[in-house]
């Protein structure tokens, strides 16, 4: 229960890192930010690894933080 309760804190650390990055170079290609989309997914899948998740969990919970993320991010209303 508690490494659910880590993984999920530490998904949300690493998409707010993301935002950061994003933000930071605003000026640079999108195809990078597709670069770091996927490296921060993979960054997120290690931490669910060594946190001795199964590996389809920690796939799993990377690709839902990265759902979420982006939902919020694209379909959030008055941001």
């Amino acid at each position: 229960m508690y490494t659910i309760l880590i993984l999920s804190s530490v998904q949300m650390i690493i998409w707010s890192f993301y935002a950061l990055v994003t933000y930071l170079s605003h000026r640079d290609p999108s195809i990078f930010e597709y670069i770091l989309l996927i490296v921060f997914c993979y960054f997120g899948y290690l931490f669910g690894v060594f946190l001795k998740n199964p590996k389809a969990y920690a796939g799993l919970s990377s690709l839902l933080g990265a759902s979420t993320y982006l939902l919020f991010r694209y379909f959030s209303i008055g941001f």
